[in-house]
């Protein structure tokens, strides 16, 4: 049977493609944060885990939103009829159920328990708290957290470098999502937008004063990873403020800044020469999903 490419296409939007390279460094951050810096072969399923989660949340976002899609948004897969929702629901099953094993097969029950907690997170928010605001964003930021420590329930524990990017990602996605709220109504930025590089702006800050400084070299290239997450926020906002991209395009450039925070993580975490391998993999992970952005959005 021939695959046919508007089907593949298809199949790339519903699942944001962009957005998929940001998921697998959420559990290897908590991982190595958790474990000081400790590789593993466990970081393969971890990461596989949380991409499989990810990807049924947003299959399940899809078929809960087809009707508002219809009428909003009738390029979607499901409303153009190139997904079906029977095949949209039945990805969001076996991507739970995958993800979950997975989560399993890295790290026993700790790790299944800590996956059967950010399914049901994510069933509460695509069942029950999107179509609110705040209740929504907040388990947005949750799930991600959960994500973060989907990586760290290997251990047990979460140590304060992991509680940090935790509390970081609950900030930072309930900010980004309620920035999307209704964005099929916005044209341009309001005050608001400008929250998520003030986040990462304070997160930098916060992490230098809080947490316990490592070795120059992965200071720095923690640093430079940051630095550069900065750096690109603030551009992709001034020029949505400015009219120039759209919101969506935005959020996208917003959410595949995530790929540099977990960098900066594995960074701080790791030693010499572990810290730059992991800038330069996680940088180039970031401009995969930069290349991938520019032609699907990822809000």
């Amino acid at each position: 049977m021939s695959v046919n490419h508007k089907s593949i296409l298809a199949y790339m939007r519903l699942f944001r493609l962009p957005n998929l390279f940001t998921v697998p460094g959420d559990p290897v951050a908590g991982f190595l944060l958790a474990s000081g810096g400790t590789l593993s072969p466990q970081l393969l399923p971890l990461g596989a885990a949380a991409l499989a989660l990810y990807m049924a949340g947003l299959a399940l976002n899809d078929v809960v939103d087809r009707r508002k899609d219809a009428e909003l948004r009738p390029n979607r897969p499901i409303p153009s009829g190139a997904v079906s929702p029977r095949m949209a629901t039945t990805l969001a099953v076996l991507g739970f159920v995958t993800g979950d094993l997975l989560a399993f097969a890295a790290g026993g029950w700790r790790t299944l328990l800590a996956a059967l907690a950010l399914t049901g997170l994510i069933l509460l928010y695509n069942l029950a708290l999107k179509r609110y605001p705040f209740p929504g964003s907040l388990c947005m930021g949750c799930c991600r957290a959960g994500s973060v420590f989907l990586g760290a329930s290997c251990f047990g524990t979460a140590n304060v470098a992991t509680l940090g990017l935790m509390a970081f990602m609950v900030v930072y996605i309930a900010s980004l999502t309620a920035a999307a709220f209704d964005e099929e109504h916005k044209t341009r930025a309001d005050l608001g937008a400008f929250a998520l590089p003030a986040v990462l702006a304070l997160t930098a800050a916060a992490a230098a004063l809080l947490l316990p400084w490592p070795p120059p070299g992965q200071m720095l290239c923690a640093a430079l990873a940051l630095a550069i997450a900065l750096c690109d926020s603030l551009r992709s906002t001034l020029r949505l403020h400015r009219g120039t991209i759209s919101v969506p395009a935005n959020i996208g450039q917003h959410i595949r800044a995530l790929i540099l925070v977990q960098g900066a993580a594995a960074a701080y975490a790791l030693a010499l020469p572990y810290d730059i391998l992991a800038v330069v993999d996680f940088g180039l992970l970031w401009l995969v999903a930069q290349r991938a952005g520019a032609r699907f959005y990822g809000s």
